[in-house]
């Protein structure tokens, strides 16, 4: 766990039975994963671990089933992973990377065709502002209005002067192209920059299942495709803009949040790369 206000990373180490195979639980998606990427030493496992600021990870070691191939012990790629089943590299950018295996072997491997990050600077917004009811008890029931905006730059709502006191959620949509050249190795990340609200991410109409609120990135290489995509960001507020403008003498001395996708946002594509098992 990362009690501070900054990112880190750090080495940990791990006990469990030899020969055992170290275990990631993420605590926002239920998701159980085997590590790649780990050196072992009799009974001690040790395992590179980044955080960011408040994040907490979970690892566990379990004894192996049955007899397993190597893992990475050291790689200069981006990251190494188990991809349906197979043990893979992951690079950002074209060049030539080389992995070190938990066999002794060396295994360098030239990576090509890694598309340029892509900014997305304007979306469509839709806001479906939640307001007071009427009559003599405005809380006892929510109105809801429409405020759609076409093609605007990422700024907080409060600079928008329709929504510059609105709560609720918003939701924006942008269209990005991606190159015919695309294939099922191909993948990338969805880099949103600041969000201030809860968020979750659909692609081309799929949602991407649960996003770690504490990174603002999302893994949306599944759903993407050649051609045209639809990126849509879903971000839910808190409802003090509207309690300061409606019970002034309560919460007038709030603060006003900046609600809203911020940015900058980058689809950064990668390529994944299968790692030789056998010399």
């Amino acid at each position: 766990y990362n009690s501070s206000s900054e990112a880190l990373t750090a080495s940990v180490s791990l006990v469990g039975r030899k020969g055992g195979i170290p275990y990631a639980l993420d605590p926002w998606t239920g998701r159980i994963a085997p590590l790649a990427r780990y050196t072992a030493d009799g009974e001690q496992y040790r395992i590179t671990v980044s955080l960011a600021p408040q994040e907490a990870k979970t690892m566990a070691v379990r004894a192996a089933a049955s007899k397993q191939g190597p893992h990475v012990t050291d790689t200069t790629a981006d990251s190494s992973l188990f991809a349906d089943g197979e043990l893979v590299v992951r690079a950002s950018s074209d060049g030539n990377y080389t992995t070190t295996l938990s066999d002794g072997r060396t295994v360098t491997q030239d990576v090509t065709g890694v598309p340029s990050a892509i900014g997305i600077a304007r979306w469509d917004l839709v806001v479906d502002e939640y307001l007071p009811g009427s009559g003599d008890d405005p809380s006892s029931h929510t109105n809801h209005a429409d405020r759609p905006f076409d093609g605007i730059e990422l700024v907080p709502w409060a600079a928008i002067p329709e929504i510059t006191d609105a709560v609720g959620i918003g939701r924006y949509t942008a269209r990005v192209e991606l190159p015919g050249t695309w294939t099922p190795r191909h993948g990338a990340r969805l880099e949103l920059g600041t969000v201030n609200g809860t968020y979750r991410v659909r692609v081309n109409g799929r949602d991407v299942g649960p996003a770690n609120q504490l990174r603002e990135q999302v893994d949306v290489g599944p759903s993407l495709a050649a051609g045209p995509n639809r990126i849509e960001v879903e971000v839910a507020t808190t409802m003090v803009n509207r309690l300061r403008v409606l019970r002034p003498d309560e919460y007038g001395g709030q603060d006003k949040q900046d609600y809203g996708l911020l940015g900058p946002v980058f689809l950064r594509p990668y390529v994944q790369v299968p790692v030789p098992l056998s010399p």
